[in-house]
């Protein structure tokens, strides 16, 4: 509430109906104040005794009455000194709660009359406080404390205590509301109440932080960025500059995550109606769908160590291993072990612009009965990657890697790939979608059909086109992909049949699909569904129809899906 309400009188009147107003005024018999003084209201007193009913008026706690009567007054032929008008005007108003106008009001009545200054400062302050402005009263306030005599001193101090402790009040309402909305996904509502913490308390960085944080969720990545430096610029202690620091690699790249490290163990099962087509076994076997068709479950583990760098530069070291294990007999040779290990590089050269770079290693093994080495691979990629704005992305990937097959069974996945991508991305509040284009030249060899002798290569040139699009929520997330692939292989296939051989030009069409879906039970559970569709169409099949067709078509034409369900924890 306002410091003080020195509603002051006009001089005094001459004897007769107004003097004795002012009478009763001073007696603390405000009605009949206001009684006396509307009775007399007439030239040349006109404007005194409207003013005088105004004061008694407002005395008497009716505020919009007296308001009534001032701007009356104010139209007499003789009305009151122009800063008491604007000064008990804005005293009207406050009372209204009014407090925009009570503040214009107050800073007028400081510009007309000096006598009034630091007051009406001090009144302006308060009305600016409790319209939701703490920085203006702050603003005000320092005028008042700079034109206050030493017998106001007090005063001031007293609003200054009183803009600190009720902003930090206020500010701790509006924090606690601002978590309530972030934890139900309501993030614009959420960003509202941590601005308006900040603005209340202007020390305490966390409601940055947190503004910053629901900006990020919102996808509005520069005002994220905005509230995130200038949070770091005010009071947090060491777990809150973390979670800022966090945030902003997070916006200045996709390596580090809002943990120095983290562990994710994933279990699942599902149905693969073809195992053979894993792109290692592709065409080596003739074997029906049918035949192949198996129950399969996979185990995976990955960790990952983030260690900060600097708030330009992320790093990550991660291993990974994948089980794949084909449940029925006939598929059992076809489950695969792999482990990798990779680390990355990231650097943010400007606010929205970043490269990066990687190194990983990989070993793969195959077989149950026959368990042994599959692929040895080594390889490096490069990144660039640029924000046009809050909402798009453009990103450039180039990588090269040497493969080493291990059991000779498998020399003919020596050699190395090259791939080349660009991928845009657009993003629009939980909704994003990227499309992409990707070369491939795949330099490996061709391995030896054991019946017919037909060679079937697996060196190709590929150019693929997809899109893939994620809606998350505060119950999961769903997402979608689809994409076109075209492979032109480097050497020809030889078809025999018993009574001979051709050669001809391997051309493969590759229509591929999928969704995924994900949900948390906990903060660290999860349960998810996946669905994976390969179309692949060769025109080597002698018009055939792939695997459906007859014993002779070497499997080149089929089609892949594959269903899993999962559960997945992290730490």
């Amino acid at each position: 509430m306002i410091a003080v309400l020195a509603l002051a009188a006009a001089t005094a009147a001459p004897p007769g109906p107004l003097q004795a107003a002012e009478t009763a005024f001073a007696q603390g018999d405000y009605q009949r104040a206001d009684a006396l003084a509307t009775a007399a209201a007439e030239p040349p007193q006109q404007g005194a005794a409207l003013y005088l009913a105004a004061l008694a008026r407002f005395r008497s706690g009716h505020p919009s009455e007296a308001l009534e009567a001032l701007d009356l007054a104010q139209r007499a032929s003789d009305p009151p000194a122009a800063g008491l008008f604007h000064y008990n005007r804005a005293a009207c108003l406050y009372e209204l709660e009014r407090f925009g106008e009570a503040e214009a009001e107050y800073l007028t009545a400081a510009s007309l009359d000096p006598s009034l200054a630091t007051l009406s400062l001090v009144n302006a302050s308060y009305a600016a406080l409790d319209g939701g402005s703490p920085e203006r009263a702050r603003q005000i306030a320092r005028r008042a404390r700079a034109s206050a005599k030493s017998a106001e001193a007090d005063l001031v101090a007293d609003l200054e205590s009183n803009i600190g402790v009720k902003g930090s009040e206020r500010a701790t309402a509006e924090y606690r509301e601002g978590l309530a909305a972030y934890d139900a996904g309501r993030f614009e509502e959420a960003r509202g109440h941590f601005r308006r913490a900040s603005e209340l308390d202007p020390a305490d960085g966390r409601s940055l932080i947190m503004s910053g944080a629901s900006s990020f969720r919102l996808g509005a990545r520069g005002e994220a960025r905005a509230d995130l430096n200038e949070s770091l610029r005010r009071r947090l202690d060491e777990d809150d500059a973390r979670t800022a620091h966090d945030y902003l690699q997070a916006l200045a790249g996709g390596l580090p995550s809002r943990k120095g490290w983290e562990g994710a163990v994933r279990l699942a099962a599902g149905f693969d109606n073809d195992p053979l087509q894993t792109g290692f076994f592709e065409g080596v076997a003739r074997r029906s769908p049918t035949e192949n068709a198996s129950g399969v479950a996979t185990a995976d583990v990955a960790l990952a160590v983030r260690p900060r760098l600097s708030d330009a530069l992320g790093a990550e070291i991660a291993y990974v291993f994948n089980q794949v294990a084909y449940l029925t007999d006939a598929a059992s040779d076809l489950s695969l072990q792999q482990h990798e290990l990779a680390s990355a590089l990231e650097l943010a050269i400007r606010d929205n612009l970043r490269i990066g770079a990687a190194l990983s290693g990989q070993v793969s093994f195959t077989g149950v009965s026959r368990f042994r080495g599959l692929q040895a691979v080594a390889g490096a990629s490069a990144w660039a990657a640029i924000d046009e704005g809050d909402w798009t992305t453009t990103r450039v990937d180039v990588g090269w890697m040497r493969k080493q097959g291990i059991d000779s069974d498998f020399d003919y996945l020596t050699g190395s790939r090259t791939d080349a991508a660009l991928t845009q991305q657009v993003r629009f509040k939980s909704l994003s979608l990227d499309v992409g284009y990707r070369l491939r030249a795949e330099l490996i060899g061709s391995s030896l059909q054991t019946a017919g002798a037909s060679q079937n290569p697996f060196a190709y040139l590929g150019n693929a086109l997809w899109a893939s699009t994620r809606i998350t929520g505060a119950y999961g997330s769903f997402d979608v992909t689809a994409g076109y692939e075209s492979r032109s292989y480097f050497d020809d296939v030889l078809v025999s049949d018993g009574r001979g051989g051709s050669d001809r030009h391997r051309n493969d069409r590759r229509w591929f699909g999928g969704f995924s879906a994900s949900t948390a039970l906990t903060k660290s559970l999860s349960l998810s569904m996946r669905y994976d569709l390969l179309l692949n169409r060769s025109d080597t099949e002698s018009g055939s129809s792939g695997p459906r067709g007859s014993a002779t078509s070497d499997a080149r034409s089929y089609d892949r899906h594959l269903l899993m369900v999962g559960t997945t924890v992290t730490w």
